[in-house]
């Protein structure tokens, strides 16, 4: 049976976090709260932990030049959940939503056991980083088949993804799994893609083990030959240059055939064709041309025009048609989002952005336009160019009215709305009417924050200011541990294992419902609980799926940070708290406002009645120290990279509870662990998360009240600019 829990770094940055102290010191306290649950799952026998980070991606800064120092407090976030368990406990992670090809060695360095990932909702692109030669000794599960996708997948179609994984993985390191937790699914689809799963990996063991043929043998070779048509091969393409403008210039290709039934450039030869595509000489002449409208010769004109500097963007193709349909439509309001702008943008860049909306001028004509950015910050020059923009009405802000959070902790935050009230304070103060009250009151909260017990924990401190550089590994290199393992639990060749939540059913959600409402007793709930944990293993055992996973507390929490969040000490949580994470989707993330522990074990009970209802391995669930991290309100008076040292250290004692205890392996969801990646070059102090805090810096976070210091450097720098020519009067800062 396998344990399951959250990591530090998920619950971290899925949480509204305490900003007194840096969000990597809060992270080392949810670690070292984890790491007694871990250790707590271990002595009661579970030797199989997965300590999920989904949110380890979302936590990496969008900055590039804060990157590095993310990474390295996330990764030894991780490690500190489960650097005492013991060999033959294998541990487990899992990491969704990641494109982490880019940090390969960093999630090497995270020091899991098994590591899987959504790689079948890739299309394989997951997997060329192992392609180009990255060594990886521990075991991977790319995921076999989308789990997001309603469609079943039939055995042979997932038999054929794994042979291309073993293309580029050794035999004895792939597992086979979902490529994320079952939760979207109904139960009427989960079990024929579990048993086709099953079914595929025990074809195949059955076909490695007759041929007897090492992944080298049966490697395919590649040839060196075209692929695809010619005619819509690209000049940056021929010059062995790829970009998303090459995108365009095919797609104009395409209009060129769909308008005249033969292709803008051809040859009876190859070399002929790729002549003509490098010329780029278009042909208006010959029929059907003639008669064919000038927008549409125009629009292919501008596709087809060879720098890709001056040819139109994806952006300015499609944007004209869509504006045009909602205006007939009859919408008044257009929102664009632009989250891009938080990067940083070249001048090509931002006068290809400036250039977009000018082609929009005349479809925008009558309408109110709102531009949205989020993830991070608009640096200066993107903020003057968006600003510059005509016919644009607001910029998007969130609101909240937040009633039901806890007084005290209520009164160290500020949302949006108290900071219209902030900038409405300042703006008084300037034109020489200062709010003593308000300043006063601010004050007030700075120093009731500082001094409250609920932000302080000393053990967690010194916890976290003891880890050396021991705490940081395992005890022995993977090889050494795999052999262990192997030892231990005679998994077959190609392992098959799931990765997360089974679907809730409606009367799941009812029983968890009606227990939270104190409508039934907890003897009641546990008996329910019990009852679908049963049921779920016995389907696991009837598709022959060689390491279980219990489902039983995934499936009673809202989210995988919120559920490990509620048991950690240093977290708040909000009712309508509720901000926009992407386009529609809207989150409501935990707040970290003090240093984390974990005052008791939080899975092993679950997990050790898991594994007693079945004699295979079962496999613990946590989520990892940067995904809390990255999935939460971070506090900002310590750096981020503490705050996770701290949630490691916490998942570290609960991996080591889960290791005493039942499970066998653990997995760590580390899924957001390129989610905080940084879009720009401008913190250069935050290229290393160390154990060092003193080359860490305190970075503000926008949810916690600014100091009165911070409110009179705001007023010297506007008063400043009060004799300039820029016009303030209708903007809003929100910091």
């Amino acid at each position: 049976m396998k344990g399951m829990l959250t990591g530090p770094v998920t619950i971290l940055n899925w949480s509204f976090v305490r900003n007194d102290q840096p969000r990597s010191e809060t992270c080392y306290q949810i670690a070292l709260a984890i790491k007694d649950e871990v250790e707590d799952l271990e002595k009661a026998g579970i030797t199989v932990i997965q300590i999920d980070e989904a949110a380890l991606r979302e936590g990496l800064p969008l900055r590039k030049s804060e990157q590095a120092f993310y990474l390295d407090w996330a990764v030894h976030s991780f490690r500190i959940t489960n650097c005492g368990v013991q060999d033959t406990t294998q541990i487990h992670t899992h990491m969704c939503y990641s494109n982490f090809n880019g940090i390969i060695h960093s999630i090497i360095n995270v020091d899991a056991d098994v590591i899987t990932i959504e790689n079948s909702r890739s299309d394989e692109k997951l997997l060329s980083v192992f392609r180009e030669g990255v060594k990886y000794g521990a075991g991977i599960g790319p995921g076999v088949y989308d789990i997001h996708s309603p469609r079943i997948p039939s055995a042979e179609e997932i038999a054929d993804r794994i042979n291309k994984m073993l293309a580029v993985l050794e035999t004895n390191i792939l597992w086979v799994n979902p490529d994320c937790g079952l939760k979207t699914r109904k139960y009427t689809e989960v079990k024929p893609a579990l048993s086709n799963m099953v079914a595929a990996a025990k074809l195949l063991r059955s076909q490695l083990a007759s041929a007897n043929k090492s992944r080298k043998e049966v490697k395919m070779d590649l040839s060196a030959t075209w692929v695809g048509s010619p005619y819509y091969v690209v000049p940056k393409v021929l010059r062995k240059h790829y970009g998303p403008e090459c995108d365009v210039w095919s797609a104009g290709v395409i209009i060129y055939i769909l308008h005249s039934g033969v292709p803008p450039f051809w040859d009876e030869l190859e070399q002929g064709i790729f002549e003509q595509v490098l010329r780029g000489e278009l042909d208006f002449i010959s029929e059907p041309w003639p008669s064919i409208s000038e927008s549409a010769k125009d629009l292919v004109r501008r596709m087809l025009v060879r720098d890709p500097k001056k040819r139109l963007t994806a952006h300015e193709v499609l944007s004209k048609e869509v504006v045009a349909e909602l205006k007939a439509a009859g919408a008044t309001w257009i929102q664009f989002d632009e989250p891009t702008l938080v990067k940083d943008l070249d001048s090509h860049q931002l006068q290809a952005f400036t250039r977009a909306y000018s082609e929009l001028e005349s479809s925008l004509s009558g309408l109110n336009v709102i531009i949205e950015s989020y993830f991070a910050d608009v640096p200066a020059e993107a903020y003057k160019t968006l600003t510059s923009l005509k016919g644009v009405a607001g910029y998007g802000f969130d609101l909240v009215n937040e009633t039901k959070l806890d007084a005290e902790i209520k009164s160290w935050l500020a949302f949006a709305a108290q900071k219209v009230v902030e900038v409405n304070a300042l703006a008084k103060a300037l034109s020489g009417h200062k709010d003593e009250a308000f300043f006063a009151a601010n004050a007030a909260a700075q120093a009731s924050r500082k001094s409250s017990p609920r932000v302080t924990n000393e053990h967690v401190q010194k916890s976290a200011a003891a880890l050396k550089g021991s705490d940081l590994r395992r005890a022995t290199n993977v090889s050494v541990r795999l052999d262990a393992q192997q030892k231990k639990l005679s998994l077959p060749v190609l392992p098959t294992t799931t990765i997360g939540s089974f679907p809730q059913t409606m009367d799941l959600r009812r029983v968890r419902r009606e227990y939270k409402a104190k409508k039934i007793s907890e003897e009641n709930y546990v008996s329910a609980i019990k009852e679908e944990i049963n049921k779920v293993i016995k389907l696991q055992e009837e598709l022959d799926i060689d390491i279980l996973l219990n489902f039983s507390f995934v499936n009673q929490r809202n989210d995988m940070v919120e559920y490990f969040g509620e048991q950690l000490s240093g977290f708040a949580f909000t009712v309508n708290g509720w901000v926009q994470s992407y386009g529609s989707c809207c989150v409501k993330p935990p707040i970290i406002y003090g240093d984390v522990s974990r005052p008791k074990a939080m899975t092993v009970f679950w997990s050790s009645l898991a594994q007693s209802l079945t004699k295979r391995p079962m496999k613990g669930m946590l989520t990892g120290p940067v995904t809390i991290l990255n999935w939460s309100f971070v506090r900002n008076d310590q750096p981020r990279s503490v705050t996770c040292y701290q949630i490691a250290l916490a998942i570290k004692d609960e991996v080591e509870d889960l290791e005493k205890a039942v499970v066998c392996m653990t997995s760590t969801h580390q899924g957001s662990h390129l989610q905080k990646k940084s879009l720009t070059g401008s913190i250069r102090c935050l290229l290393s998360w160390r154990l060092t805090f003193c080359k860490c810096r305190k970075k503000s976070i926008s949810y916690i009240k600014h100091s009165n210091s911070f409110l009179q450097i705001i007023i010297q720098v506007i008063s400043k600019r009060k004799n300039t020519n820029n016009n303030y009067s209708n903007i809003i800062f929100v910091y």
